[in-house]
């Protein structure tokens, strides 16, 4: 839970005024904020896109004579995703840089996945160039972004080939991959929708939940043919090549053609017994 902090207090603290919030705990008979609290208190308002809050916490970590750690600045960067700020996210990455903090794959996901949230494919590219250029790793989270900026702008193909390659990286794919494949499916002109019940049936032969993209392909082939896709999966009766036709010459033909004959005396028109499939089912 948030600390319970005045308004009056978080202006003054805006401002840099008044008590720090460390002197107002121990003024109120609390025990004293560690950063380990600061972290927490930072991370609840992360998670609730609370920014103005947690600039101020961070604010006053600083003059409780803390320094700020690149955990408290990822919490900062991904609270600034949440409100779309990706400018004040950069920000927050130069003045992580500014004050000695190295910054790792978690600061660098963060900033790419303010600029996807936006659309701003170039800018996500150019941050993507950048944390390859310092000699930081991407990871699953990385690639998994890079799909879904794809997949706002319909590009199947590519994410089919990132796809391909992300096994051989060491990531094996996952539900958000084949999440994203979908929706680009439905963002494509025309839609692919054969493409993505294909994508969905791969994902269930793989293992993963296909209820985790239900909602996706809802999207782009109905929600009723959803529903039937979705129930298929759960019985496993996949999409595939249909069983080859008896052939000619086999036991299977020789018998039938042995009951055409014994039946041939009571003047049964043999169209009735020759390929029918419950006979064939039957013998």
């Amino acid at each position: 839970q948030l600390f319970p902090i005045p308004t009056f207090a978080m202006e003054n603290w805006e401002m840099g005024r008044g008590p720090t919030l460390s002197e107002v705990i121990v003024d109120a008979g609390l025990p004293s904020i560690s950063r380990t609290s600061y972290q927490q208190q930072i991370k609840v308002c992360s998670h609730d896109g609370n920014l103005r809050r947690a600039e101020i916490l961070l604010r006053e970590m600083k003059r409780a004579g803390l320094v700020p750690t690149h955990v408290e600045f990822n919490r900062l960067i991904h609270a600034c995703t949440r409100v779309g700020d990706t400018k004040r996210a950069e920000v927050y990455f130069k003045m992580m840089e500014e004050c000695g903090v190295i910054p790792d794959h978690v600061s660098y996901n963060s900033v790419i996945h303010a600029c996807a949230i936006r659309g701003d494919d170039q800018r996500a590219l150019e941050w993507f160039a950048r944390m390859k250029m310092q000699g930081v790793s991407p990871n699953a989270v990385t690639y998994g972004t890079f799909c879904k900026l794809l997949a706002r702008s319909g590009q199947v193909d590519e994410i089919e080939n990132l796809m391909k390659l992300l096994p051989d990286l060491g990531f094996p794919l996952n539900e958000y991959h084949f999440a994203s494949l979908i929706s680009a499916c439905g963002a494509k002109d025309p839609p692919d929708k054969n493409k993505a019940e294909e994508a969905f049936f791969t994902l269930a032969r793989m293992g993963l939940r296909p209820s985790s993209v239900t909602r996706c392909l809802a999207k782009v082939v109905g929600s009723e043919r959803a529903a039937f896709l979705a129930r298929r999966a759960a019985r496993k009766t996949f999409p595939g090549p249909k069983p080859a036709r008896t052939a000619p010459g086999s036991k299977v033909d020789k018998a039938i053609q042995a009951h055409v004959q014994k039946f041939a005396a009571y003047d049964v028109p043999s169209s009735m017994f020759h390929g029918t499939p419950s006979w064939r089912m039957q013998l």
